[in-house]
């Protein structure tokens, strides 16, 4: 599998060796490869629940879910794994109080999670006017110093909805400011996986007593996520010359929740080591704001003139999964 990866990334490999050894713009990723060791942050978004992401009877009952988020929290501390999380006020669920959303992010805080700015409507940047998107950060924000309490944290974390930072360089340039201005630290991804189209029909499974679709599902997803996450950790080395550390970004769904054991042994399997998003965003090659929508290596990649090279496709490993699921939903 790892070959095959190569393979398709030997074109961009090659890009890269005829570019002159001095890249303008590039001298943040010019530096030792911390020995060769593979380093990523884990991080969740859509916290509490993304949309359709777990059976609604679960969903429905906040102690319930909140307890399955400690179990989560649990096995992730006993397997050495540090994480971060990234809240939409409105993702919480129409039948808990303000309380009960408080009570699952504090739990998150104390756990030693660090929580950040996922808007309070989950808009995408690139549909929305620039004003009603900044008043969204803001209130996202707000919301989530007021469910913390005394458990507000030490810096300002966002990260964009769909990871879109604006349609326009004019957009770009007023979202840059408004975050500089009040002292946000953008949260960057590297790992992008389409965890979310594997997860609704896992929910839908679950949610319909599908046990074969849903077992089938599983199986599909963790093939997929075994070869998109080597395709970014090779893409990273090729577009920074070195193993700059990684941030993943996963979701809050049924899916990874129900099967974070097999999810994070894939990481180990691929040789990663977890550090946090703190230590992380250290290196150099964070240093500014993404200029383009999506990934960081896709930012990184426009910035040298580089190509890019499409990660796999999910579509491949569902098969006949994904028909039914788009006949039947």
């Amino acid at each position: 599998m790892k070959v095959a990866v190569q393979r398709l990334l030997a074109p961009l490999i090659a890009a890269i060796l005829l570019l002159p050894s001095i890249l303008t713009g590039a001298d943040q990723f010019l530096l030792p490869d911390s020995h060769g060791i593979r380093q990523v942050a884990i991080t969740f978004d859509d916290l509490p629940a993304a949309r359709s992401s777990f059976h609604p009877d679960l969903l429905a009952n906040p102690k319930k879910f909140r307890a399955r988020n400690v179990k989560v929290l649990r096995q992730l501390r006993k397997m050495g794994v540090p994480v971060a999380g990234f809240v939409t006020r409105d993702f919480r669920p129409p039948t808990w109080s303000e309380d009960d959303m408080s009570r699952l992010l504090k739990f998150w805080s104390r756990s030693g999670a660090v929580l950040g700015n996922h808007t309070t409507s989950h808009k995408d940047f690139h549909e929305t006017p620039a004003d009603e998107y900044l008043l969204s950060i803001r209130g996202g924000q707000e919301y989530l110093q007021a469910a913390l309490g005394g458990d507000g944290q030490e810096r300002r974390y966002f990260r964009a909805p769909y990871l879109h930072l604006g349609a326009s360089p004019e957009s770009r340039e007023q979202l840059r400011g408004y975050l500089e201005l009040n002292r946000y630290q953008v949260a960057p991804v590297t790992i992008d996986v389409q965890d979310w189209i594997f997860a609704e029909i896992y929910s839908w499974a679950d949610s319909n007593g599908a046990e074969e679709t849903k077992n089938a599902t599983v199986r599909a997803y963790l093939a997929y996520l075994e070869e998109a996450i080597e395709h970014y950790a090779l893409l990273g080395v090729s577009v920074t010359g070195r193993e700059a550390p990684h941030v993943a970004l996963l979701h809050a769904n049924a899916l990874n929740y129900d099967n974070i054991q097999d999810v994070i042994s894939l990481f180990v399997k691929l040789e990663f080591k977890f550090i946090d998003m703190k230590t992380a965003l250290l290196d150099p090659c964070y240093s500014k704001i993404p200029t383009t929508s999506g990934s960081s290596i896709r930012s990184w990649q426009a910035e040298l003139g580089l190509p890019w090279a499409s990660p796999p496709n999910p579509v491949r490993f569902l098969g006949p999964l994904y028909d039914e699921y788009q006949r039947v939903r």
